[in-house]
């Protein structure tokens, strides 16, 4: 583990009903955010956990404010709570209490007989949150008194503990002053501001100090985080803490040229936080909760609009919208902290591939608005076909220089350098959540390449000594590329030449920003070659990823490609016909050695929408199967908006681009954020075809091997006609207890009926997804 559980208050906290609770759980799922519910009593938290985002979120539980172990009834319910929930849960955490310092002895006891309960059931852990105000050094003696309990520990709060720490130093040096007075509708404020600045500035050490003590004692351990300032106002509920760390504090008088106090911690303190916490506690005993509580303003819903169809005035929901990507926005430093970067977190939501074809996108310099169209649609990737120098044929795949980039791509209006441009481009992507990955073409070269002067040694030769071309077998006739000159990977005198000068290759499109390779025609290629030129690759750049383009080969021949090391293959589910057993076969076959990719279409196919004569229920029937049926989806340019003129390597110019009338952007970015939000989808998940009594339909069942998911597609092939689908109780063809849910891009059941009988728009597509129940570890 390179990160702590990292939890988010799981509330509503704003007036609304569930759809509250179902938005949370959607924005939680899409960042892999654990949840911290609040529940009384165990029947509340079973309520709760439905609405927990995935199988494996981790999961906490904050019981009712005012209960004391010193009390019965409430050692009982902790231990209740332990019973019901262990393995579902990690930890409990309720607030400590002035009695500690009384009754020391018998709190402690308490405690005791609270570690044999929770040890009979075999966890969750309890937590004692620092809340009430107890003097820190008191708090930290508590735990090392407890130092043997396991199942006992402790919950720092680092607003509560900092705001105590800034009141006491401000104390210590204006007696009989309260640092609470000062607050930022005080007109004292402006005076005293330089002293109370002091005393908030002291406080993060002492609950570093905190940390590294109760760290030291090998326990589980969980902070509660959220910022604080005794100036502060903004909060609704009248208090001076559970602010956001990226908040600012207005003040009605300009100090230090600003018209604001940073808070307590901000940005760079959370970062100390997590930093003390990792380098004094196990991460595997580690815990935190961002704590923060909503504050003013709203956010559109976005791809969450569906939830509250049924709502008149959705203020609410945009305001709980708002604190929910409060919460992402912590959650992010807290990771950055980590070293995850911000595009490990965008590659976790899955390989959604957007395939910018640069013949038609055009010069660099106006790629932006496509990526920015992509990153709104939900793609995590962008794929690129080759930029370097092409040949004399103008082919992009027949390269003459491979450290050249593409005159037809340059601006030549910039005052960048080629290389700058594109440079600038994978820099955009990256702000935009976007990773990019370019075509490596090592099997071949333009027949005008200097290579073939320098190194003649590196190409295969016909019998009669010219320079041999690749060729393919498409539907039985030979097909010669008379504008390739083919290397000679295998039987070459300058093996390592010849490697050393791809090797070299991968580095410099890698210095330009590009993270990942689709390997053109991998399978021609030695196995070997590939194994090592990965293997280093990854050395020196070890977040690039490769992708195996292996179509057109057999299923043995794929899975020993794959078996070289490479992230991601390409898979043929773009020609199948719903009906023929092959797609299964070669899926079973390569799944377990590396994910696949689908995709409706490609740059090597007709148009899907000139295939199918222009019907947009195809089009959404299609994408939707690919991004289902494996872990990766990709889509060329243009899909989107039905584009019928088929790319071309050579004669495609940005003037093709088309204006059809049809936009299928919102339908493919719900597509894409229910793959993002399902584990399911992010894995060649083992899948069977069920029978179904309409032939026309095609019922699909799928169980994730990484998560507790499970789900079944309800799928109309045909795109001209309704087909009614019937199932006595869905159930039945599922192991899951937990009931179905709808997650279709469009038109969503409320409930699922037993028995169930649907009629299927014409290409319509339902997707339902479940949960197995956990099996506990030994």
């Amino acid at each position: 583990m390179t990160c702590p559980r990292i939890l988010g208050l799981f509330q509503k906290r704003i007036d609304g009903d569930d759809a509250l609770l179902e938005l949370a759980r959607l924005r939680f799922g899409e960042t892999g955010l654990g949840a911290e519910f609040y529940a009384e009593t165990t029947e509340e938290l079973d309520r709760l956990l439905k609405f927990k985002p995935l199988p494996d979120t981790p999961a906490a539980v904050h019981l009712r404010r005012g209960i004391s172990v010193f009390e019965e009834g409430t050692r009982r319910l902790v231990m209740e709570f332990g019973e019901r929930c262990a393995g579902r849960i990690f930890g409990m955490v309720i607030h400590d209490q002035f009695e500690i310092t009384s009754r020391p002895d018998e709190y402690v006891s308490c405690l005791h007989e609270i570690e044999s309960g929770l040890k009979r059931a075999g966890g969750p852990c309890l937590f004692i949150e620092y809340a009430v105000g107890l003097e820190p050094g008191a708090f930290v003696g508590l735990f090392k008194k407890i130092a043997g309990l396991r199942y006992v520990s402790a919950c720092i709060d680092s607003g509560h503990a900092g705001l105590w720490e800034a009141r006491h130093a401000y104390w210590h040096s204006h007696p009989g002053k309260d640092i609470f007075s000062f607050r930022a509708d005080n007109p004292e404020l402006s005076g005293a501001i330089a002293d109370v600045e002091r005393a908030v500035s002291s406080a993060p050490e002492k609950i570093c100090h905190m940390i590294r003590e109760i760290g030291a004692l090998g326990k589980p351990l969980h902070l509660h985080l959220h910022d604080a300032h005794p100036a502060s106002v903004s909060s609704p509920f009248g208090i001076s803490d559970h602010l956001s760390f990226t908040d600012k504090i207005p003040i009605p008088f300009e100090y230090k040229g600003r018209r604001y106090l940073d808070p307590m911690f901000g940005p760079s303190g959370l970062s100390r936080l997590i930093e003390e916490a990792m380098h004094s506690t196990a991460t595997d005993l580690l815990s935190v909760t961002l704590e923060i509580h909503p504050g003013a303003g709203k956010l559109p819903l976005g791809n969450a609009s569906r939830l509250f169809g049924h709502w008149r005035d959705k203020g609410n929901a945009e305001r709980m919208n708002l604190w929910l990507s409060v919460l992402q926005r912590n959650q992010k430093i807290i990771l950055k902290t980590c070293g995850i970067k911000e595009v490990d977190m965008e590659k976790s939501k899955g390989m959604i591939i957007y395939n910018l074809f640069p013949l038609l996108a055009g010069k660099f310099t106006d790629w932006e608005r496509h990526l920015e169209r992509a990153s709104e649609m939900g793609f995590t990737w962008i794929f690129v076909n080759p930029i370097q120098m092409p040949g004399r044929s103008g082919s992009i795949y027949s390269i003459k220089d491979y450290f050249g980039l593409n005159p037809l791509l340059v601006d030549e209006k910039s005052e960048r350098s080629p290389e700058e441009q594109v440079k600038d481009m994978t820099g955009a992507a990256g702000k935009l959540g976007l990773r990019t990955m370019v075509d490596l073409v090592i099997n071949h070269c333009s027949t005008d390449s200097t290579l073939i002067k320098r190194h003649p040694e590196w190409f295969a030769r016909e019998k009669d000594g010219r320079i041999a071309h690749p060729f393919a077998d498409e539907n039985g006739k030979k097909v010669v590329w008379k504008d390739l000159a083919k290397f000679d990977h295998r039987n070459t005198r300058d093996k390592e030449g010849l490697y050393r000068f791809f090797l070299d290759v991968v580095k410099f499109l890698a210095g330009l920003g590009f993270k990942g390779f689709r390997c053109d025609a991998a399978y021609q290629i030695p196995r070997g070659l590939w194994e090592r030129l990965i293997r280093e690759s990854k050395r020196q750049f070890p977040d690039l990823l490769f992708f195996a383009e292996t179509l057109g080969t057999t299923p043995d021949l794929t899975r020993r490609t794959a078996s070289a090391g490479f992230d991601y293959i390409f898979n043929s589910s773009k020609w199948w016909d719903f009906e023929s057993k092959w797609l299964m076969q070669q899926y079973n076959l390569t799944r377990e050695i590396a994910p696949s990719v689908s995709f409706p279409e490609s740059h090597d196919t007709v148009r899907l929408c000139e295939e199918l004569g222009g019907n947009v229920e195809g089009l959404k029937q299609r994408y939707l199967f690919s991004a289902v049926f494996s872990a990766g989806i990709m889509m060329p340019v243009g899909f989107e908006f039905g584009f019928r003129k088929k790319l071309h390597v050579v004669k495609t110019r940005p003037s093709d681009w088309e204006e059809t009338g049809i936009d299928l952007t919102s339908f493919i970015g719900a597509v894409n954020r229910m793959k993002a939000g399902h584990v399911m989808f992010q894995e060649d998940a083992p899948t069977e075809i069920l029978s179904d009594q309409n032939p026309r339909v095609l019922f699909i069942w799928k169980a994730s091997t990484r998560t507790q998911e499970e789900a079944l597609i309800i799928l109309n092939k045909d795109i001209g006609k309704i087909q009614h689908f019937y199932e006595k109780d869905l159930k039945d063809c599922l192991q899951a207890g937990a009931p179905l849910l709808d997650i279709s891009p469009e038109d969503q059941l409320d409930y699922i009926p037993k028995p169930f009988s649907y009629d299927l728009q014409p290409g319509q597509g339902i997707v339902l997804i479940t949960s197995r129940d956990e099996v506990p570890e030994d």
